[in-house]
């Protein structure tokens, strides 16, 4: 069955419609030009299962703290050099992350794993647009904001400026 007649029945389409997300550059462009770039978090770590292990010491030696991906072009536009600390903003708030500077990521889109506690990326992304078949919120997708956090010295915050 090509076509769900089962959804047709209920009133929806029998084929998948392709929509923008509720936040995107297409759906939202005047909050793009405030968040730039395209978030994602649906990526999967070879060490952990979704939130599962994240304390344990075996897997957190592998991999110790949340890391968000950006490419090489994006990161250099803000400034911001591997392993640097970031934060990564939406419209809903903030979180902060290890930048991982990688040609993997193609510019304009960055990818925050999900499951961590410290830096819970669902936080950043719109619980509104739910899915009208399923009811399910887009998890994976939002807008967003990428910088680099200011240096710390002789254990001072040194300011940076820009926003």
């Amino acid at each position: 069955e090509f076509v769900s007649t089962i959804l047709e029945d209920a009133g929806y389409e029998g084929l998948p419609v392709y929509r923008d997300p509720y936040w995107s550059p297409v759906s939202t462009p005047d909050l793009a030009q405030r968040y730039p770039l395209v978030l994602t978090s649906g990526a999967r770590s070879k060490s952990y299962t979704h939130s599962q292990g994240r304390q344990l010491e075996t897997l957190r030696s592998r991999e110790p703290e949340p890391r968000l991906q950006v490419s090489p072009s994006d990161a250099s536009a803000r400034n911001i050099r591997d392993g640097d600390e970031v934060r990564l903003s939406s419209p809903l708030g903030a979180i902060t992350m290890k930048a991982w500077v990688t040609d993997v990521m193609p510019p304009g889109v960055v990818n925050a794993p999900h499951g961590w506690a410290e830096a819970d990326v669902n936080l950043l992304i719109p619980d509104a647009g739910l899915d009208p078949i399923s009811g399910f919120p887009p998890f994976k997708s939002s807008l967003c904001q990428l910088q680099r956090l200011p240096e710390a010295r002789n254990g001072q915050t040194v300011a940076k400026a820009g926003p």
